[in-house]
């Protein structure tokens, strides 16, 4: 994001986007809520979510907005055992959303 900011901030690039710029930032469900075994990454994907709400108080003065989207489970090998990289492993928490599977990279 800072550099993305230093960009958008320039009058120059201000004139190509006509004044407006749109940061997306990458979150994740496990930013809102936290999982037994996953303290980093559930820590860093929260912290995502605290910078992109600082970032759009601090720069929607300049016309930029900052936004996060937050997926749940893909099915990567972040999430998948080594030895089931085809097929993801049952889970009731992923069978009780309405799409009811893991998302796909």
């Amino acid at each position: 994001m800072k550099h993305a900011f230093k960009y958008l901030r320039r009058p120059n690039a201000r004139k190509k986007i006509g004044g407006k710029g749109v940061i997306l930032n990458i979150a994740s469900l496990a930013g809102l809520v936290a999982e037994q075994g996953w303290t980093s990454y559930d820590i860093s994907k929260a912290s995502v979510i605290a910078a992109t709400k600082v970032a759009a108080l601090e720069y929607g003065k300049y016309g930029i907005r900052v936004n996060a989207i937050a997926p749940g489970a893909i099915a990567t090998p972040l999430i998948l055992n080594k030895k089931q990289l085809k097929k993801p492993p049952r889970d009731p928490w992923i069978e009780s959303l309405p799409i009811a599977r893991y998302g796909r990279p």
